[in-house]
């Protein structure tokens, strides 16, 4: 289907494609399309919705965060609803902030969905591994067409799936196995999470704007100017490659949180 959408770009570029090459985010320098995920509408609104729908079918609810005394807010429903849908559309919402250069949602994806995967694979668990390594399959589909030449992107829709799929697997987790600490997925997704806190902080108190507006303060941009555009000066590459050049450093931020992860996801 990625094929597909980059194969006959003519035929929709004119309703799907982002050819606006202006802006604190564009690194791009021709028309791209931004269909790599199915759209999802009122983005952060219907993926809450997707939530609540996990909530009441799938049993997907958050139970505990293994701390003393908040863990007890969770025995009330309307809470436990309330609380879930707040986290996974947090998530989907943390994977969409990250998205701004080739490759780097999508590996970021990949990393945390593998990690939660082997954990239920150890447990036993067949959905979630099932769910976890279809995700990964999937997205690694898309990712040999975005990185490094970035030939489509994942767009708002596929960004919030993908963050979608690792809140909803990470609640079902943890609920499903009381042994699986509620800290091991937090920290999965510490990275992308940190960055869309520290957004809001920066735009909401520092500069007192719209958290919604885009800026290039980002941990992905900062290295892109600071470390990436320097060490390769200004002409000494094509900007394409210079913005795939970013995303390894930040996939090893990445990694390095997984790694201390695999070590502690069991209770004690």
């Amino acid at each position: 289907m990625t094929l597909g959408v980059i194969r006959w770009h003519r035929f929709h570029g004119h309703l799907a494609a982002d050819d606006k090459f202006s802006g604190v985010q564009k690194f791009h320098r021709h028309s791209v399309a931004r269909i790599g995920g199915a759209g999802v509408g009122a983005r952060l609104l219907l993926t809450m919705g997707a939530a609540a729908l996990g909530f009441w079918f799938l049993g997907a609810t958050l139970t505990r965060v293994d701390v003393p005394f908040v863990d007890e807010l969770f025995r009330y429903g309307p809470v436990a609803l309330a609380l879930t849908v707040v986290a996974v559309g947090g998530v989907a919402n943390a994977i969409n902030i990250i998205d701004g250069f080739n490759g780097l949602a999508g590996m970021v994806g990949v990393m945390i969905l593998a990690a939660l995967g082997y954990v239920a694979y150890v447990l036993g668990d067949h959905l979630l591994w099932n769910v976890c390594i279809a995700s990964v399959g999937a997205i690694l589909g898309f990712f040999v067409w975005n990185y490094p030449r970035g030939l489509i992107f994942l767009g708002d829709g596929g960004a919030y799936l993908v963050g979608f799929l690792i809140g909803e697997v990470s609640v079902l987790l943890v609920g499903r196995h009381p042994e699986v600490s509620a800290w091991f997925p937090m920290l999965l997704v510490v990275y992308p999470v940190f960055e869309t806190v520290f957004s809001i902080y920066r735009r909401k108190i520092v500069r007192d704007t719209s958290p919604g507006l885009p800026d290039a303060l980002h941990l992905h941009t900062l290295i892109f100017r600071r470390i990436v555009r320097w060490a390769g000066g200004r002409e000494a590459e094509a900007l394409v490659r210079r913005n795939s050049a970013t995303s390894p450093y930040l996939w090893l931020l990445c990694s390095a949180s997984g790694a201390v992860c695999q070590g502690c996801w069991h209770l004690s």
